[in-house]
C-alpha cells in the first residue's frame, strides 16, 4: 500500500483541498484509495509519532493506525493531510528558519509506515503574501516581531525547506506546486495525491477557479470546454488562461501588506527571489514540480 501524505504548507488552499478531495470518495472507493477524516487520525497519529520519538513503528503500532484508518482491507492507497504535519502556524519560525523542524517532522511521519512506500506533497507560496496571511492564522495573536523571531523575509527560500525534507526522507518523492500555479494545476494535484491516470477525471478540479474567475466566466468557461474537450492537459491550461484574461476578478489579483518595515521595493525584491527559488526546487532530485 501506498501512503500519499500531504504535509502542507499553511495558507496553501489546504482547506479547499481538504473539500475537492472529499468530492471524490466515490471515485476514491472504486480505485481501493483511502481517504479518511483528518478529525479522526490527527491526535493518534500525533501520540504514536511522540511515543516513537522518530524510531519506526513496530507492528503493533502499525497495526493500531491502521485499524483506525483503514475501513477495507483491499486498499492500494492512503490519503493524509494535514497543514500542521510540519508544524502549527505559530511555529512557522521557530529558530528564526522558516519551517524548522520540517526534515525531523517528515521524517517521523515516514516512519509510522516503515513497511509502505511514502509520497509526500507540499505546496508554496511566494513569501511576500505568505507572511501576512500566516499572521492571520497564527493561534496566539502574536504582533510581527515575535511571529518572525528575527527572520529576515528577504532571506528565506523554499528550497531550504524542500532540500531539508528530501534529506530527512530521500527514499520518498515529493511532489511540489505553487500555490499562485493552482487555478491550472488543481486537477493534476488531485489526481497525483490519489494517484490516479492522469486522464482521470476529478471532482473538483475547478474549484480553486471558482474563487478567481468572474461567475460568468466560470459559465462560460464550463459551456466551453463541453463543446470543445480539450485533448490533454496543456491544452485545458491554455484554455483555462484565457478565461482567466478575460474574466479575472480583479480582487484576486490585489494583495494589500501592511507589516512593519515593509515597502515596496521589498515585496519586488521577494517575488523575484521566489520565482527564481522556483527553478532551483525544480532541479532537486526526488522532487516532481507541477508547473502549469
Amino acid at each position: 500500500m501506498i501512503i500519499s501524505i500531504h504535509i502542507g504548507m499553511h495558507c496553501c488552499h489546504e482547506s479547499l483541498l481538504l473539500q475537492s478531495l472529499k468530492k471524490n470518495r466515490g471515485l476514491f472507493e472504486r480505485e481501493n484509495v483511502a481517504f479518511p477524516a483528518p478529525w479522526s487520525y490527527r491526535s493518534l497519529l500525533d501520540n504514536v509519532v511522540k511515543r516513537l520519538e522518530g524510531a519506526a513503528a513496530g507492528d503493533a503500532a502499525q497495526d493500531l493506525v491502521f485499524d483506525t484508518l483503514l475501513q477495507r482491507d483491499d486498499v492500494g492507497r492512503l490519503i493524509l493531510t494535514d497543514p500542521n504535519f510540519a508544524c502549527v502556524p505559530d511555529y512557522i519560525f521557530r529558530s528564526s528558519m522558516l519551517y524548522d523542524r520540517v526534515g525531523e517532522k517528515t521524517a517521523a511521519l515516514r516512519n509510522l509506515f516503515p513497511g509502505h512506500p511514502v509520497e509526500l506533497f507540499m505546496s508554496i507560496r511566494n513569501p511576500a503574501t505568505f507572511i501576512p496571511d500566516a499572521m492571520k492564522v497564527n493561534n496566539k495573536q502574536r504582533d510581527y516581531g515575535t511571529f518572525m523571531r528575527n527572520t529576515d523575509p528577504a532571506s528565506l527560500l523554499w528550497s531550504d525547506v524542500v532540500t531539508r525534507i528530501r534529506d530527512a526522507v530521500p527514499d520518498a518523492p515529493l511532489t511540489v506546486w505553487s500555490d499562485e500555479d493552482t487555478p491550472f494545476v488543481w486537477g493534476q494535484v488531485i489526481r497525483e495525491i490519489a494517484g490516479l491516470d492522469p486522464k482521470t477525471e476529478v471532482g473538483g478540479g475547478f474549484d480553486v477557479l471558482e474563487e478567481v474567475l468572474l461567475p460568468e466566466g466560470l459559465t462560460r468557461l464550463q459551456s466551453y470546454l463541453k463543446q470543445h474537450q480539450p485533448q490533454n492537459e496543456m491544452q485545458l491550461r491554455r484554455i483555462i488562461a484565457a478565461f482567466l484574461d478575460k474574466y479575472v476578478r480583479e480582487e484576486a489579483l490585489e494583495t494589500e501588506i501592511e507589516l512593519p518595515g515593509w515597502t515596496v521595493k521589498l515585496v519586488e525584491q521577494m517575488t523575484e527571489r521566489y520565482e527564481d527559488d522556483l527553478f532551483a526546487i525544480q532541479r532537486i532530485p526526488g522532487v516532481n514540480f507541477l508547473a502549469p
